[in-house]
């Protein structure tokens, strides 16, 4: 079980991420994005989750992440995996 990232840690992360992935600047990505807003093909969906993979030593279950409508659901996600 390791420590719980702050929703801090894992919100830069992902809008890291994202914005190298689609272009879009780094400070438009917020805990309100909706996911189906960031601009996200299959393929770039697939290397943000295997890079959030490798940044924080989880699996991401891709059914679960299908789910997920928000960066804050995305955020919830990453933090309770890190802390298991």
């Amino acid at each position: 079980m390791g420590k719980k990232p702050s929703r801090n840690q894992v919100l830069e992360d992902i809008g890291r991420v994202v914005a190298r992935c689609s272009g879009k600047p780094f400070y438009v990505i917020t805990m309100n994005s909706q996911i189906s807003d960031l601009g996200l093909d299959d393929l770039e969906m697939i290397e943000l989750m295997m890079e959030l993979e490798d940044n924080w030593g989880i699996d991401i279950m891709e059914e679960e992440v299908e789910e997920m409508r928000s960066v804050e659901d995305l955020v919830a996600y990453v933090r309770r995996k890190v802390s298991e």
